[in-house]
């Protein structure tokens, strides 16, 4: 069951692919669920792991990241963005991830989600990159 998330200042990892930045920052779509997300943007939490072991667990399977940027609860929530603690075990084809969080975008409909993903990558890369590979 989904629990959400309620420490304002938790910071949340966002995996970026090698095709998601331009000049090192990443580009908006990066902080966007994708048609096949239902809605939700998949992020790994601060309290239970750090950017760069969120990476390691990420890329163990073969998928790939350049970097991980993070936004915390708080800057979501700004956005209207609620967060909730989804830890994924014994899962089909998802590996064992505690850490797990998902962004819930499904209130918003195309046009607004476009906008909050252009001020989450505002946010993101004001904050700077929490890791990355050279």
């Amino acid at each position: 069951m989904a629990m959400s998330l309620s420490n304002a200042e938790e910071l949340l990892f966002r995996q970026i692919h090698p095709s998601g930045l331009n000049a090192g920052c990443p580009c908006s779509s990066c902080f966007m669920p994708s048609k096949s997300d239902n809605g939700q943007l998949s992020v790994d939490r601060s309290s239970i792991t750090t950017a760069e072991g969120a990476h390691e667990r990420y890329t163990h399977g073969g998928r790939r990241s350049a970097a991980v940027f993070g936004l915390s609860v708080a800057e979501f929530l700004a956005c209207g963005i609620p967060c909730f603690g989804t830890p994924t075990h014994d899962h089909p084809t998802l590996p064992d991830n505690p850490a797990h969080a998902l962004a819930d975008f499904s209130a918003h409909g195309l046009s607004s989600r476009r906008m909050v993903a252009k001020e989450l990558k505002r946010l993101a890369i004001t904050r700077g990159r929490l890791f990355g590979v050279s």
